[in-house]
């Protein structure tokens, strides 16, 4: 899937969405929901990828080394991704966010 245009407004919305995912989970200590943070930001932002605001690639990049900056082992982040980009949410309607 290419990557959008950061100009429009779906790829702006879902760049702030990973810089604030990635943002939030770099930060967090251990017994305090990482997993749990990285599984729900991957299942939003993967609905993202899917519409094309934005490419997995650079979401398991961005999310990688902000798992990884908290802690997390390697093998619970791939797991936890691959876990999350097939369950991907629906992308918001961000409509009226404009």
């Amino acid at each position: 899937m290419p990557v959008v245009d950061a100009q429009t407004g779906p790829a702006r919305y879902a760049a702030g969405a990973l810089r604030s995912a990635c943002a939030e989970l770099a930060v967090m200590e251990p017994d305090t929901g990482r997993n749990r943070k990285l599984f729900r930001s991957t299942t939003r932002l993967a609905g993202m990828a899917q519409a094309g605001w934005i490419d997995r690639t650079v979401v398991e990049a961005a999310l990688t080394d902000a798992a990884r900056h908290a802690g997390l082992p390697a093998a619970e982040i791939r797991y936890v991704l691959a876990s999350g980009f097939g369950r991907p949410l629906p992308a918001p309607d961000i409509r009226s966010a404009a």
